[in-house]
């Protein structure tokens, strides 16, 4: 039912309620209080839980030489899975490595590289980097070197040239 301003009947009144948490006095005298012992809190909703990643899936039958192993992270709250061979006890990082051991045969391999070679060629490419950029400067002064060059001459032959007809 909607009213207007030109209606005689009063307007229905909507009781209000809130929580005063320090009860200290306000002087509101026409305060409604809450009747019903209800929490005022907001209701949880659906996004309200922290997300803890990806959900458990249980690992497929196909997989009954491996173990299965679920750590934890510190920083994120996500979990590592990790598969080891009951047999051979290599361990693989996920499904598709397990399927492609299973079809080929082969262990995943990891790639370690030792830190001296690293940083040899890190140094190598630094000095090539230095030499690019270098090259690459000098490259861009030319270029803006004869720009600034044909706008003089342009300018200058403009000024000589201003009054003739």
């Amino acid at each position: 039912m909607t009213h207007s301003l030109n209606d005689a009947q009063p307007v229905p009144a909507t009781p209000a309620s809130f929580c005063n948490p320090t009860n200290c006095n306000i002087g509101c005298d026409d305060v409604v209080q809450n009747q019903k012992n209800e929490n005022e809190t907001p209701p949880a909703t659906q996004n309200s839980k922290p997300k803890r990643g990806r959900p458990f899936k249980t690992p497929p039958e196909s997989i009954q030489y491996w173990y299965v192993i679920r750590k934890e992270r510190k920083i994120a709250n996500r979990f590592d899975t990790s598969y080891f061979h009951k047999e051979t006890g290599f361990r693989c990082r996920s499904l598709k490595e397990i399927k492609n051991y299973e079809k080929y045969g082969s262990p995943p391999r990891r790639h370690k590289v030792k830190t001296q070679a690293k940083e040899e060629s890190n140094d190598k490419t630094k000095n090539e980097t230095e030499e690019m950029v270098v090259a690459q400067r000098k490259a861009k002064a030319e270029v803006m070197r004869t720009f600034v060059e044909e706008f003089l001459s342009k300018a200058y032959y403009n000024q000589l040239h201003m009054f003739d007809p």
